[in-house]
C-alpha cells in the first residue's frame, strides 16, 4: 500500500502496548479526492442530490485507479 505525506506516528498505551499507528492517508484516496476538483457540478444538475454524490464519488476513484495504474508504468 502507498501513502500519501507518510508519516510514522505511534500511540502507546500505559502499559506499553501499541493501541495506534498512522502511516498516511493512502495515495489512492488523495488522488480520489483531488479528482473530485475536477468534476463541474453543475453538468450533474438534472440528477437527483443523491444520485449526483454516488456518481461523482465512483467518478473520483475510477479516476484514482488510472492515476495508480499510471504510476505503474
Amino acid at each position: 500500500m502507498t501513502y500519501a505525506f507518510p508519516h510514522n506516528t505511534v500511540v502507546v498505551d500505559k502499559e506499553g502496548g501499541v493501541i495506534e499507528h498512522h502511516k498516511g492517508m493512502e495515495l489512492r484516496d488523495y488522488f480520489a479526492a483531488k479528482a473530485m476538483d475536477t468534476v463541474n457540478m453543475n453538468n450533474y444538475s438534472n440528477l437527483s442530490r443523491e444520485t449526483r454524490e454516488q456518481y461523482i464519488a465512483k467518478f473520483a476513484y475510477r479516476m484514482a485507479d488510472a492515476m495508480m495504474k499510471a504510476r505503474e508504468a
